[in-house]
This record gives structure tokens, C-alpha cells and sequence, in this order.
């Protein structure tokens, strides 16, 4: 065999190991901080739609006023509740897991900033909006 063959060959089965590996030792996620992960994607839209009115009236005053009413997502084994407050605060709850998100928008310096926490605690470091 070629040299460079020899190295190819000891190339492709070191990365197949890495690989291997990495999938062993892997830790899966639990249902709560999957449901984290989830609610901060869900919170997105509303997001967004706080950020556009606070920097529209520059103040987190009223920016959550034209979102209300409650939005729900339901699937087969998600069921999630979001609400905005009229300061723009947004809370989502996991009704499956108990988990709960808390995002407020603060403006900083001309742009909005997210503060996040979620319920229990250690869960916070999964959304970071």
C-alpha cells in the first residue's frame, strides 16, 4: 500500500472512532430542558413583535398590548401556553412538565435586550434569547 493511502485509511477510521465516540458519550436532553429549548423557540414570534414596538415607541411601555390574548401550542407531547403582559413581558408554560419561562425586554442604549429566566433555575441556560 501507498503512503498516502496508509494515511487515508488511518485518517477515515480515526474520525469513524471520534464520531463513535462522541455518540456514546452523548447525554441526552430531559423532558424539562427540552421543553426550555422548545418554549424559547416558541417565544420567538412574540419576541420580535415586542422588540419592533418597543423600538417604535422607545419604551417597553404598552409593547405588549396588541398581543394579549393567550397563544396555545399543542402537539402530541407538548402542550405550551404563552402570555405577553402589556409592559411586554413574556411568560410561557409548559403545562406537561411544569416549566415556565420568563422573558422582559429592556431597552438599553437604542436596542432591546432580553433578560430570561426559567423554572426551575438551572433551566435558564437554555434559552438565551
Amino acid at each position: 500500500m501507498s503512503k498516502n493511502l496508509v494515511i487515508a485509511v488511518v485518517a477515515v477510521a480515526s474520525g469513524l472512532a471520534l464520531i463513535i465516540m462522541l455518540g456514546l458519550f452523548h447525554r441526552r436532553l430531559t423532558p424539562e430542558e427540552y421543553d426550555a429549548i422548545q418554549m424559547c423557540a416558541f417565544s420567538d414570534e412574540a419576541r420580535r413583535q415586542v422588540e419592533a414596538a418597543v423600538l417604535a415607541g422607545r419604551t417597553t411601555e404598552g409593547s405588549g398590548r396588541e398581543l394579549a390574548d393567550p397563544v396555545y401550542m399543542r402537539s402530541r407531547h407538548q402542550d405550551y401556553r404563552l402570555d405577553v403582559a402589556e409592559d411586554g413581558v413574556i411568560q410561557v408554560q409548559s403545562r406537561s412538565t411544569g416549566v415556565s419561562l420568563w422573558l422582559k425586554p429592556v431597552l438599553r442604549r437604542g436596542s432591546v435586550q432580553w433578560e430570561s429566566r426559567a423554572s426551575p433555575e438551572e433551566l435558564s441556560a437554555y434559552c438565551r434569547p
